[in-house]
């Protein structure tokens, strides 16, 4: 088998942006409103302005976000006959997870407000891949990150890649058992 990379869809995270340009519009016109014209009228309701911000602010976040996701042009996830490897934050230099350190996967939804699906993949000797991360306090926050996640070595929100989740786990599993062979 060769390298077999997956992306972003496009065509998932142009759908996301829309979904966040359709609400940051009303949400605006909702500030102006409530503010008394940006605090220039006496008519300015403070509370509602403070929850309409607090909106603005977490669906902006989410924009910014999916833009990132639509600026990457690396792949997220590449499978190759040695191992696997995620793109992001801190597993650029984790760098190739061997198949015979890897003992399985699992997708779940972790329940936040955005309701993310994740991939996560656990290895046998973890710390061997943790002490790659050369920076004491991003190692910090990967292992904080890596509890959040059930203590995954590996993890990827994936309803912004252009996958087939059975097929992928499917894929990792014939890898773990080819390699336990060996």
């Amino acid at each position: 088998m060769l390298k077999q990379n997956f992306y972003v869809s496009r065509k998932k995270v142009r759908r996301h942006i829309a979904l966040c340009l359709f609400f940051i519009i009303p949400l605006l016109w909702a500030i102006w409103s409530t503010s008394g014209h940006f605090f220039t009228e006496d008519n300015c309701e403070f509370p509602m302005t403070v929850i309409v911000l607090f909106c603005l602010i977490v669906i902006s976040v989410k924009l910014l976000k999916e833009i990132r996701y639509l600026a990457n042009r690396m792949p997220f996830i590449t499978i190759s006959n040695e191992g696997i490897v995620f793109d992001g934050k801190y597993f650029d230099q984790i760098g190739l997870v061997e198949w015979k350190n890897i003992e399985g996967c699992v997708d779940c939804a972790e329940k936040n407000f955005f309701m993310e699906n994740y991939l996560l993949v656990f290895a046998r000797n973890p710390e061997f891949y943790n002490e790659r991360i050369e920076d004491a306090k991003q190692r910090a926050a990967y292992l904080k990150e890596s509890k959040n996640k059930e203590y995954a070595l590996l993890w990827m929100e994936i309803s912004r890649l252009d996958l087939d989740i059975v097929e992928v786990k499917k894929r990792i599993f014939q890898m773990i058992e080819a390699n336990k062979k060996h």
